[in-house]
């Protein structure tokens, strides 16, 4: 079971967007 880790990184990847638009 990977789905705490997919969860990690889909919140990584949209935080990165989220500073990215900043």
């Amino acid at each position: 079971r990977v789905i705490a880790g997919e969860r990690k990184a889909v919140v990584t990847v949209i935080t990165r967007s989220f500073i990215r638009s900043l």
